[in-house]
Parts: C-alpha cells; structure tokens; sequence
C-alpha cells in the first residue's frame, strides 16, 4: 500500500506521536470513546500511519479489504464509478473520519475509492486486531454496523451487487493465489508427500514470494534426485539415502544454510501445510494438525488410512522438526463435500452404505479448485458463476464438474482408480469381471487385484508403459497397441467431458491440468475432436503453440462458446493458499468461542416463491399487486395471500405461496422431495444464483409464465446484520457449522453466512433438513466455529 510515513525519527518521539494518535482517538472518534486506553494504545502501536496527497487513494476499488482506516488529518471522499465510467461521491470524509468498515463486515474486495482532498494522515487498524477489541466492545459494534448501513443506503442493492462483481473483476488477485497479506509475515512450507516424490514449497506473506521450491524424485528407484530453488539459481543432488528423515534433513540443510539459504533456521517457518489425500467423513474442510486431529485420523477405514500414509508420515516428521510453527492438514477430499448424494451414493443396499461409509469419495481436489480458480480469474469471470469441466491428467487421471463453485460431479470414486484410464488403473470396469476373473478364470484375490491396480491401465493396454508420454512416442512409430491405449485414452477423457456437461446442464470453461494435460497437445486435441456440437472449438494453433512459461493459456477458437484452458498445476501453492485459510478460519473461531454462546433461532423455510412485477401481473391481472398475508421473520418481507401451481414435466404442486415483495427476477424455491414430484433437478444454491438452473410452468388465476431458469433448491444459511456478525467475528459468505441443541443434538455443516443491515439474525433450513432430523421451527442453534472462510 504506501509507506510509513512516521514523521518522528527517534524512540521517544515515535511513543510521542503513538501517544498523541491514542489521546486523539479517545476523545475525537466515537467509536472508541468508551475503549480501555491500554487497549487504543495497543491498536495504535500494532497499526500503521501512513500519509497519502491530494488525489491519491488510500483505497482503491478492487482491493483487497484489511483494515479499517481512522483519518487523522485532512479531508478525503469516498467515489464509486458506474459502468459507463461516471463518478459519484458517496461521502466526504473528514479528521476523525472512520472508512474501510465494508470489508470488515463482507470479507469482499473493496467496492469504493478512498482519495485525499487535501494532503491526509490516517491510522490503518488491521481487520484481526480490531475484531478482537470489537467481540467484547457493544458500543462499538453499534457504531460500525450503524455507520456500514448508512452507507449502503446511499448504494441500491443491485448497484452493490454490480459494484462487487466489477470489484473482483478489476482484483489483481481476485481469490488469494498470490499469498499477500498485511500484518505480520507468515512464512509457509507447504509439504506434499507421495511415497514416490516429496515436492515441496516456502512462501512469504509480507510481499506474495515464494522463497524456495523443491522436488526429491523417483524416491522409490536407485535414479533418485533432489532439485531445489532458492528464489536465484536450480541446484541438482543426489540421494543416496531415501528413508523420510534423511529427505527432510536434505529439506533443511538447502533452506537454512548457506549465503543463498532463503532463512536462517526452522525457527522461522511460522505454519506448515500438509497434504492428506483423504478426510473420509470426518474432516471436509482443511483443519489444525492437532495430536487430535492425528488420532482421528486413525479412525478412518483402512484404505484411507493407507492413502493418507505418505502425508501423515511426513507430518509426523515437519512436526518434530518445526516445533514451534503451526501444522495444518489439506485434504483432497474436501472439495468434494459438496457432492450431492445422487452423485456420490452407490447403488448397493443402503444399511451397507451408510454403515460401511461406502460412497464415491472424489479425489485430487486440490487441483481441480485451483484449475478452477485459475480459469475465473484468467476469464476475469467470478469464479461462483461458472460451470467448469476440470481435466486432471497425471500418473493418476480425474474429471471434475464444478458447478458456480462447487464440486458436483467426479469421475474418480471410491480410490483414485475409479473413473478416468491412467497408467496402471483400468478406470472404471463391471464390477462382475471382478467375480469372473476369481472364479472362473483362476486369478486369486491378490492376483487380480495387482491386474487393477498395477498391471492394467495404459501400461497394461499398451505393453509398453504407464508412461504416456511413452507411449505417445510409440504410437508415432505406428506401435499398434500403443496406438491403441492413446486412443482409449482420450476416449475415456472426451466421455468424462459429456458427463460434467450433463451434471452441471451446460459448460462455460474446459480445463485441462496436471503433467499430462499441461504438457501433451496431442492429447487435448484427440480429447476435445467431435465436441463441436458442445460448443467446444479448439484453436489448434493456440494448442501447439503453448510455452513452457505460461500459467494459464487459451486453446479455443475465438468464436468458441466453450472456453478451453491449460493451466500448469501448483499444488503446494494451494496447499499454502488453505493452510492460510485455515489460519483465519482458526483465529476467527477462536474469537467465538472466547464469548458467551449466542442462540441463533432456526426457521424451517417450505417451498416458496419470488415473482417480478411483470410477472405478478401475467399471474393476477394487469394492475393487481401482492397483498400482505402476513410478515416474515425478516424484515421488509411477507408471506402474500396469493399463491400459485407448479407445473413440471412430470407433475404439479399447488398452492405454492408467493413472498413479498417482488423481485428482480423470478425465483422459484422447492425441497429436494418435490423434484421427483416436479420431474425436474434443480441445483443446491444461494438465493439469486439461478443462472444454469432447471425452468417450470407457473399458473395463477389470471394466466400462466413459462420459466426457463429459476428453480433451485436452496443451500442452508444464517441471515445476519452486520452487528450479527460484528459480535460473531464473521464475514459474509463465511461457511460455518451450527450445533442444535435438544433431545438428538446434532450439527449442521456448510451453512453459509449471509450478512446485510436489512437481515435479522435466523437460520434457515428446508423441510427436508427439518424432517430428517427432527427440527422444528423455533429451536435454536449455536454456531460452533468456522468451517471455511471464502
């Protein structure tokens, strides 16, 4: 941002000046006139002064928010610019002035320019150190929430919401990926272990740098090596000893000795990120790796254990070599939580199912939200309006839809070797060949499973290897059954393609990643011909011209309606991304629990809907309007006195109520049960998220509408104000985990904050949720602690 521009050069006068900014928040700034001195002369010693002159901004529009500034001298204005590029002045702000509260209560990038009239001086208070004064300080949560609603009601609804989405278009950094943040410096390790290769990553906080890379290759051959980066120059050593305690002393001695080492010891690495294949149904989300986070690992069945071996023997080590940082687990599963169960159940008796915990798991998460998060911010698109189709080719191979955000779709299944052809994996077979082989072609178990598991796939196929790039060499040279497993290959790639399309009903990007799908051209090609008709139009110029260097690169044709990417895979990168999330997640929940629990009512939302003007009138006559039944729990909302029919391809549901009051666009909300009666499946999604989503036939007593999109099933959520989430320490769009109380506590996961001054405090769950598990209208929940931060 700008310099510290301290205008006092010795101690004395530094404690001066700190002294002099305290007294002057005291006694000039509401908000903290009835703050303990010991506590203002804290914020303004861990916070920063800086100046900025007439015309600069200390904000600018499509930052990231992290911190809430005190003008202490001059005068500045606060801008919002429209699409057509006017400008419009929200406020004026003068000495004593509070700016930067938006994204303290939203956790979005900023939505306004902050620029100087005059020459200024002003205090920037980090988010985290004034969030833990405010949980404890009424008055002023009060003063913020009083001030962030005065403000928005200078700015419509819908010219926030436009003003957020261009926010995140202007973002350099739209979602995190380059690891800067204010405060005090993080330095991260972030650790991936596979048994095979140990890879590795040291980032720093302060400015976004990586500091060092590293790679220990071919671990399980006599051809074993270590390549290190140091930020300047490659090295390359060999590996005589390959046990796990030998490759971290390696890790050491290159990151902590030397002229070039990027630090000078252990003691320096504040956090470091694991890398764990699977949570199973205990962690969906990334967590601290606790002594009891490590026992219940040890819960899980025996075939996650053993994919988790690697990443857990590697954990084991960091944590006695980097005592004093804090150790956080990643997992691949987790972004596959959100899989619906008609995508993750298997068709075997139920009991089994849920008692065996048998389900199609997902796997290589980690890599398909970053492909995704890289294809929305080369788009310049939001990455939460998107249907991407993520190519994950590699030693292991998956294909993953991920639906506005969120996984829906995954063609790896109960391992990894579900799905997707890849060097020794079969993919998906008849699960009766299984039976075939060991009872009537004479194969015993371990024999069979080693045709699967290790002799099948494309080494098996080819007869070559499970190299493709082996096997691509060959296929050149006209190897017939070289040939033959390339083919099959991209066959069993273009098949997976289809399916995301049909999971999700449409497709705006295709991404192909990892070491195959970055490096091979041939193989995009053959995977993307015949797609046409999918709106899929490769540019295979663009496809063959791709350079080692680019991150990200575009291989569609220009008229394409489907975008198609390359991006090149950083796997340690997004496990630094999430170990810093979780960090804030911590702190955060932290925070929480330091207070009284605060009761959250639970309301059990029935199928509803939401109708424009237009459409009031095509439903109830030319000149009619809602009438008030009776309000809703939320403010400025009612229940009307009319009501409707839905009418899907299979059947019809009436006396559907409309809410008031009318809306910019039609909504239509239903509980999961009502599909079948609709013959229609529609997504789990937000209020107003209805792009992609399933239509229906509206009648009413005047007419009818067709409606081509609009019908979703609503994903559970807590409204709050920003006083709400003030006291909670919570940012909108935070993803927390609600524990009901009564005769069987249970507790609700992936409920998603929503915060705005027109909410009040309710969460909301559809009569499905309330039905199987017994919650009623009116109970209470309490939110345990974070489970994801946005």
């Amino acid at each position: 941002m700008h310099p510290l521009t301290r205008s006092a050069s010795t101690p004395h006068r530094k404690r001066r000046l700190s002294v002099d900014i305290a007294h002057f928040l005291k006694e000039e700034v509401p908000l903290f006139r009835f703050v303990e001195p010991r506590l203002i002369d804290t914020l303004v010693q861990d916070s920063t002064v800086t100046t900025f002159e007439e015309h600069e901004a200390v904000i600018e529009f499509g930052e990231e928010g992290h911190f809430v500034g005190i003008l202490l001298e001059g005068t500045a204005e606060v801008s919002v610019y429209d699409d057509a590029g006017n400008k419009r002045q929200i406020e004026i702000l003068s000495k004593g002035a509070v700016f930067g509260e938006m994204s303290l209560m939203s956790g979005d990038k900023t939505v306004a320019d902050v620029i100087g009239l005059s020459r200024c001086r002003a205090l920037l208070i980090p988010h985290p150190l004034l969030s833990e004064v405010l949980v404890s300080h009424p008055h002023m949560i009060a003063e913020i929430s009083e001030l962030i609603k005065k403000r928005l009601e200078t700015i419509r609804p819908s010219d926030h919401d436009n003003l957020l989405k261009r926010a995140l278009r202007k973002s350099l950094d739209p979602y995190g990926l380059s690891l800067k943040k204010p405060g005090a410096p993080e330095r991260i390790l972030a650790l991936s272990f596979t048994g095979e290769e140990l890879s590795f990553t040291l980032h720093e906080t302060k400015e976004g740098t990586r500091l060092a890379a590293g790679v220990f290759k071919e671990l399980s051959t006599e051809k074993s090596h270590f390549v290190f980066f140091n930020g300047k120059e490659e090295q390359r050593f060999p590996v005589p000893h390959r046990e796990l305690g030998a490759l971290f002393s390696l890790l050491e001695k290159a990151l902590f000795t030397g002229e070039k080492a990027p630090l000078a010891g252990p003691e320096q690495v504040t956090a470091v990120g694991h890398h764990l294949i699977s949570g199973g149904d205990v962690f969906s989300s990334s967590t601290l790796l606790s002594n009891d986070a490590l026992a219940k690992l040890e819960t899980l069945n025996a075939l996650h254990k053993e994919f988790n071996a690697p990443g857990v023997a590697a954990a084991h080590e960091a944590r006695t070599r980097f005592p004093q940082a804090t150790h956080v687990a990643v997992f691949d599963s987790s972004f596959h939580s959100s899989l619906p169960p008609y995508a993750f159940l298997y068709a075997l008796p139920y009991e089994l199912v849920v008692e065996k915990k048998v389900r199609r798991r997902g796997y290589h998460g980690i890599t398909h939200q970053y492909a995704a998060l890289k294809a929305a911010q080369y788009l310049n698109r939001p990455y939460n309006e998107l249907e991407v189709a993520v190519c994950f080719l590699d030693t292991e191979s998956s294909l993953c839809a991920v639906d506005h955000g969120r996984s829906v779709e995954v063609s790896a299944g109960f391992t990894p070797a579900d799905g997707l052809v890849a060097g020794n994996s079969a993919g998906s077979v008849d699960p009766n060949l299984l039976f075939y082989l060991t009872d009537q072609a004479g194969f015993s178990y371990r024999e069979t499973s080693a045709l699967f598991r290790e002799k099948g796939g494309l080494k098996g196929l080819s007869g070559i290897s499970p190299s493709l790039r082996e096997i691509e060499a060959h296929a050149d040279l006209g190897h017939h059954r070289a040939l033959l497993a390339y083919k099959l290959y991209c066959y069993s790639i273009r098949k997976k393609i289809g399916e995301a399309l049909a999971a999700m009903g449409g497709l705006d990007v295709l991404v192909f990643t990892g070491s195959i799908g970055y490096a091979s051209p041939g193989i995009r090609s053959l995977a993307c011909q015949g797609l046409d008709a999918m709106g899929i139009a490769l540019d295979e110029k663009r496809n063959r011209a791709l350079l080692e260097s680019d991150e990200t690169a575009l291989i569609s044709r220009s008229d394409s309606p489907v975008k198609v990417l390359v991006v090149r895979p950083n796997r340690t990168l997004m496990i630094a991304r999430e170990t810093l999330k979780a960090l804030s997640a911590e702190k955060a929940s932290k925070l929480l629990q330091k207070q009284e629990a605060i009761p959250v009512p639970i309301e059990v939302s029935a199928h509803h809907v939401h109708l424009t003007a237009r459409h009031v009138a095509a439903l109830f006559g030319a000149g009619h309007g809602l009438e008030v039944a009776h309000p809703l729990s939320q403010p400025g909302q009612f229940a009307s006195k009319q009501t409707v029919t839905l009418v899907g391809p299979k059947g019809m549901i009436d006396r559907v109520r409309v809410l008031g009051p009318e809306r910019a666009a039609t909504q239509v909300e239903i509980a999961m049960t009502e599909q079948f009666k609709l013959g229609i499946e529609p997504p789990i999604r937000e209020s107003g998220d209805i792009d992609g989503s399933p239509g229906v036939v509206i009648e009413g007593p005047a007419g009818s509408v067709i409606l081509e999109k609009g019908v979703i099933c609503a994903r559970r959520h807590i409204h709050m104000s920003p006083d709400d989430a003030l006291r909670f320490g919570l940012h909108d769009k935070d993803v927390v985990r609600v524990r009901v109380s009564g005769d069987r506590e249970l507790v609700f996961g992936d409920v998603v904050v929503r915060v705005h001054p027109s909410y009040r405090l309710m969460m909301h769950i559809d009569t499905d949720e309330a039905n199987a598990s017994h919650v009623k209208d009116g109970q209470i929940g309490y939110i345990e602690g974070i489970q994801r931060r946005e």
